[in-house]
């Protein structure tokens, strides 16, 4: 945030890196000379009525996330105590509704609550029948705790916190950082791929998930659209089917390759008209759940 003061010869810049409200108050007139505190300049400048009486800026540390797009989904990772979790988020002014879920049940909750003041985030947590069940309060910190910013300042990207279990006492610290923001809504988050059921897409990329896990390349074949182009020696081949992918198989799903889709999680991934991705981009899926790229590293 940026406050211009000056109108005459020289203007200054106020900002909250150079600035601090709480200690400096000054009631400024028209025709006023104003000798600079924040600068070294010794110059003097015509200045209008300013009136700084409280806080302008964010305190440190704190971020300020405003938004208002009811058609995009802000995509956490992160942690609630010790068990892994992602969150979806979709920011609509001070309104909220979202969904997550633990990556060892892969089964989504439903989320409602506010924003304050854009920077505090209260969410109810809710049963299948519409019941709150346990609460999250958090707020969304900048770079001054955490260097992960572009241009040095964070927004929305990282929510810390507690959870709490409705009539519990016992709370759970929360960490959450934003994964990727992605086109759709709830309930069609792969529509920019083409697909019409996220539940179909979820199963098919599960099934391949666990057929990778198992080791189980019959599994495997069977979950690729074929042709299907790899690299074997640094050559790429053009595979037509899954008795040539299971020729190959020993060269083309290494230990490697294995462990790296391993660690991915298989439910609400990111997506865009190239398909559907798994983890870091080791798999791509189509509209319907089915391997369309192997990128093997």
């Amino acid at each position: 945030m940026i406050v211009e003061v000056g109108l005459s010869k020289c203007r200054y810049l106020i900002t909250a890196g150079n600035f601090n409200p709480i200690k400096w108050m000054c009631v400024l007139s028209s025709l006023t000379k104003c000798r600079s505190w924040l600068t070294n300049i010794r110059s003097h400048c015509l200045i209008v009525l300013v009136i700084i009486s409280f806080p302008l800026f964010p305190l440190d540390g704190i971020a300020a996330c405003v938004k208002n797009e009811p058609n995009q989904l802000w995509n956490y990772v992160g942690k609630i105590g010790e068990k892994r979790v992602k969150m979806t988020l979709i920011l609509n002014g001070q309104e909220v509704i979202g969904q997550y879920f633990y990556a060892t049940l892969l089964h989504d909750i439903s989320l409602q609550g506010r924003i304050k003041d854009g920077k505090d985030i209260s969410l109810d947590e809710l049963s299948a029948d519409g019941k709150v069940v346990a609460h999250f309060n958090g707020h969304f910190v900048d770079a001054t705790a955490h260097k992960k910013a572009v241009d040095g300042k964070l927004e929305c990207d990282v929510v810390t916190g507690d959870w709490k279990k409705k009539g519990g006492s016992k709370t759970l610290a929360v960490y959450l950082s934003l994964e990727s923001i992605t086109a759709g809504t709830l309930t069609s988050r792969y529509l920019g791929a083409g697909a019409q059921d996220d539940d179909l897409v979820n199963r098919e990329v599960y099934r391949f998930w666990l057929a990778i896990k198992q080791n189980n390349m019959k599994a495997i074949a069977s979950q690729i659209e074929y042709p299907i182009e790899y690299t074997i020696n640094e050559q790429k081949k053009k595979c037509l089917s899954a008795a040539e992918f299971m020729a190959d198989y020993d060269v083309v799903i290494t230990k490697k390759f294995r462990e790296e889709i391993i660690k991915a999680t298989p439910h609400n991934m990111f997506s865009n008209d190239q398909g559907i991705m798994l983890g870091d981009g080791e798999v791509w899926f189509n509209h319907s759940g089915k391997v369309i790229a192997l990128n093997i590293r």
